[in-house]
């Protein structure tokens, strides 16, 4: 059971939206971000921009659990000659 039961698909994306600005920010210099999770505030320093990926993570698996689709996984490409 997921943490985001009983979490409605439009909220999950406007976390998601929030989780993913906030982590731009970090990436771009910002010391401090905060983001809204419900009824509370989170915030995350350059520190946890880890932690943050990992929320980020997890509403894309909530929201991939409520509309029937996976995750996409990686694509690996190999060749050799003649590619």
């Amino acid at each position: 059971m997921s943490i985001f039961t009983g979490v409605d698909i439009v909220t999950l994306g406007t976390w998601l939206t929030e989780a993913q600005a906030a982590y731009n920010s970090l990436q771009t210099g910002a010391l401090v971000v905060s983001i809204a999770t419900g009824d509370e505030r989170v915030t995350f320093t350059a520190a946890q921009v880890d932690q943050l990926r990992q929320y980020i993570i997890e509403l894309m698996g909530a929201i991939a659990a409520l509309t029937g689709t996976t995750r996409r996984k990686g694509v690996y490409i190999t060749g050799g000659k003649g590619l």
